[in-house]
């Protein structure tokens, strides 16, 4: 079956030139809503398989997040409320009503910050991988100012996202990865890295109706602590783990973890 997907952009700050522009893609004739919110360093590309097993049964929104992308970067930091902000401005074009926000490693804390400072309403929200729990890296943000200017560690922090894209990524992917993270989108990159440390460090609430998919490859899965640090700072969490996918499951099976998120909807 093949489904159009359909182009369109907004501005954060007003529908004039000198405001960010925001990119996004929507698949699919579903009555409910879903949002894909993608990673550090990633586009709404990443999501090209998985979003079209979903739009078979749902109107499935992906968005290049600022300086992602299409899209282009804030004047400002780069903070998830920051990153969050695209949300409820495309959920407000697109007027949709309480859709399902689904966010894959860093784009899990950006779904979170979109509800926690932005007041986004939703059905569900899915975290693939996503950095839920505090990572005991509470130094993060007295450091953030210092180290963002420092040479040697923004050349640490684009080697450490070649190396994690490497994981699963094609050649001519890395090639272009590779040529995103210089100059501008570096400092998107450092910003956000560093960001979405300090608010995984902040005192998170309890987010009803939320599913977590964890892969192998996030290194706290691997430990019974990892689970019972989750259900502790989130009671309200239904966890599941696959230990055989990497951190881009949703791309190695996607008709397989299209099913999952369709099981916890009840669809």
């Amino acid at each position: 079956m093949c489904l159009d997907i359909h182009n369109s952009f907004f501005y954060l700050g007003g529908n004039d030139r000198k405001f960010t522009k925001v990119s996004y893609n929507a698949l699919g004739d579903g009555d409910q809503a879903l949002l894909l919110v993608h990673g550090l360093g990633c586009n709404k590309d990443i999501w090209r398989s998985f979003a079209s097993c979903l739009a078979l049964d749902f109107k499935v929104f992906t968005l290049d997040l600022p300086g992602n992308g299409e899209s282009d970067p804030l004047a400002d930091f780069h903070s998830m409320e920051a990153l969050a902000s695209a949300i409820p401005v495309l959920i407000r074009k697109e007027k949709l009503d309480t859709p399902i926000l689904v966010g894959h490693s860093m784009g899990a804390v950006v779904v979170q910050s979109a509800i926690k400072y932005h007041g986004v309403r939703y059905k569900k929200v899915f975290f693939l991988d996503g950095p839920i729990i505090p990572l005991g890296l509470a130094w993060s943000k007295p450091l953030v100012n210092i180290l963002c200017k420092t040479p040697v560690f923004n050349n640490l922090c684009t080697l450490f996202v070649r190396w994690m894209f490497g994981q699963s990524e094609s050649s001519k992917n890395k090639s272009t990865i590779e040529a995103k993270l210089e100059k501008e989108r570096r400092r998107v990159t450092v910003e956000s890295l560093f960001d979405m440390i300090y608010e995984t460090n902040r005192r998170q609430s309890d987010l009803p109706n939320a599913v977590g998919f964890f892969s192998r490859s996030m290194y706290w899965s691997r430990t019974k602590k990892f689970e019972n640090t989750l259900v502790s700072k989130n009671p309200s969490l239904i966890h599941e783990h696959y230990p055989t996918f990497g951190h881009f499951f949703f791309r190695e099976d996607p008709n397989l973890f299209a099913q999952e998120v369709k099981r916890f909807l009840g669809n």
